[in-house]
């Protein structure tokens, strides 16, 4: 009977600790999901598309001489847009997370601007279900495949279409949706699901000589680089 009190008790307190270690974590973490859409026309057509992204806030330990308030992951994917034999557009998961037009930055953007922004905020915000058109200074980058099958047919689109692609970029919009609970949240156990399956529609995604061939094409294009860049993480991150 005595070893049955100690386990229960230490069972109690072994709970008690991770109770304490849970709230203490959530209190420095923030995770908000979104689900961005962009609304495009190719040759006369109109289509929509969406992609929900996650992204993972948590505070930063101030060491190594670390300074920036905040960390963030991302896991989703760039949203496509499908016109059947006149290409795919797409709206690229780009640069290295510190422009405002990053999937981590984004939708703090657009809903706070360069106001005080804690984790407090993103939480409210992440319950919201506030909704928002961007502004053109907000388009993540945006480039158009005459073929999906092909990674050199890459056009780098302007904020209204570029080149001599017959594509206009009719707008982009930003919704949050349900982040689900945490820590199930973590495993996709609850909240809406983050997209995927990019990798079937533009087939040579995994292949990385293909990777190298439409970031050619896509420089050659009028893209310009931030920074060094992962080339998969602009359609993929986190998954």
């Amino acid at each position: 009977m005595m070893n049955v009190r100690r386990w229960g008790g230490a069972s109690v307190v072994g709970l008690l600790f991770a109770g304490i270690a849970a709230i203490i974590i959530h209190a420095q973490h923030a995770t908000l999901r979104y689900r961005l859409t962009l609304d495009a026309e190719v040759e006369g057509l109109r289509a929509s598309g969406s992609s929900v992204i996650e992204v993972s806030y948590a505070r930063n330990l101030k060491v190594l001489g670390a300074s920036a308030e905040r960390t963030a992951s991302v896991r989703g994917e760039a949203v496509a847009v499908e016109f059947g034999a006149s290409g795919i557009v797409v709206a690229l998961l780009a640069a290295n997370g510190k422009s405002p037009t990053d999937p981590e930055q984004l939708a703090l953007s657009a809903f706070f601007g360069s106001g005080e922004i804690t984790f407090d905020r993103i939480r409210k915000l992440a319950e919201s279900g506030d909704e928002v058109d961007l502004p053109p200074s907000l388009f993540p980058p945006v480039v158009y495949l005459r073929s999906a099958n092909d990674p050199t047919s890459v056009e780098f689109l302007t904020q209204q279409g570029g080149g001599g692609a017959p594509v206009t970029v009719l707008g982009i919009r930003l919704a949050v949706v349900n982040s689900g609970v945490w820590p199930l949240n973590t495993v996709d156990l609850t909240g809406v699901q983050i997209t995927r399956g990019l990798d079937r529609r533009l087939p040579w995604l995994n292949d990385a000589r293909s990777r190298d061939r439409f970031w050619q094409s896509l420089i050659r294009s009028g893209f310009r680089s931030a920074g060094s860049i992962d080339l998969k993480t602009m359609f993929v991150r986190g998954l």
